[in-house]
């Protein structure tokens, strides 16, 4: 076959053709279909129930150890201040009061930290302030929430690195 044969063959498959079947009746009758025969996809429960149980856990464990006053940003604020906080930075407290223990129990076994760690812990503060302001400016911005997880969880690797290495 020579190029002007390949040419012509394909010049000519440029025709417009009509479809041999009617698609649309049978989309019609899927549209029609009722709902209940159409299978809804299963997906996991159990990662939004341990998120649940884990906030719930925090909650429970800020209510227990304040008693009847809960840390605002200041940590003097009382719980009716707090409750009426959006639910970000109820979030953020719970955060804090979540990693204070963790650190203090971290930090009890180290021996006197070293310049350098001073001002990691300086610099590792700095970050937890801006996000906290950040989040108190803008309470619906959730990326917010998990870069302060990140920045408490920072801390405390830090802190027990410290500790381990004494």
């Amino acid at each position: 076959m020579t190029d002007f044969e390949l040419q012509r063959d394909l010049r000519a498959m440029r025709q417009p053709a009509a479809p041999t079947t009617d698609l649309w009746p049978a989309i019609a009758a899927r549209i029609a279909a009722p709902a209940a025969s159409v299978p809804t996809p299963r997906r996991a429960m159990w990662p939004e129930a341990l998120a649940a149980s884990m906030v719930l856990g925090l909650g429970l464990l800020l209510a227990i150890s304040t008693g009847d006053r809960t840390p605002g940003p200041t940590g003097t604020a009382p719980a009716s201040v707090s409750a009426e906080l959006p639910w970000s930075l109820r979030e953020a407290l719970a955060l804090d009061a979540a990693y204070a223990g963790a650190l203090e129990e971290a930090r009890h076994s180290a021996p006197p930290p070293a310049r350098e760690l001073v001002h990691a812990e300086r610099e590792i503060d700095a970050a937890q302030r801006a996000l906290e302001d950040a989040l108190a400016e803008q309470p619906e911005a959730v990326h917010l929430l998990d870069l302060l997880r990140r920045t408490h969880e920072q801390r405390l690797r830090l802190a027990q690195r410290h500790a381990r290495i004494g």
